[in-house]
């Protein structure tokens, strides 16, 4: 035999309208500063798997915003909890890339989470994942 309390709880839990989601997703707010300057936009990315943060192409979540004396504040509401990664670059130009020169080395500024930078090239996952799981959690990036 159901206790009551249980079958009353079971009920409640399926009213609809009620954020179940609440329970196992977020929000994240992402600090970055470093900008040298205000032009542009600064272009952040929100990877949660490996695959897509080395595939360049798809992306979790995505902000585009304007640089306020050099910092940019972004925030990813209702994310599930998991690992995650952070891209962002500044685009001064505004042509939606990061430019490099003919080495293709970045002349924009750029970082990624846990302000994690690669050897001859860009952060690898392993070094720029963190684990988000608190209902309201922040990081901070530094662009360079």
């Amino acid at each position: 035999m159901i206790p009551k309390f249980l079958i009353i709880l079971i009920l409640i839990l399926m009213i609809p309208g009620l954020p179940q989601e609440n329970r196992l997703s977020g929000e994240l707010r992402v600090l970055i500063k470093g900008f040298a300057n205000d032009l542009g936009k600064a272009r952040l990315a929100l990877y949660n798997s490996l695959d897509n943060f080395e595939s360049h192409e798809q992306t979790f979540r995505t902000r585009v915003t304007s640089i306020t004396e050099g910092t940019v504040y972004a925030v990813f509401d209702s994310i599930p909890y998991g690992e995650y990664a952070v891209k962002v670059f500044h685009d001064e130009n505004e042509n939606e890339n990061l430019d490099t020169n003919f080495l293709g080395m970045p002349i924009e500024a750029y970082g990624f989470s846990n302000n994690a930078r690669g050897s001859f090239g860009p952060a690898g996952w392993d070094d720029a994942k963190f684990l988000f799981s608190l209902p309201l959690d922040s990081i901070v990036i530094v662009v360079e």
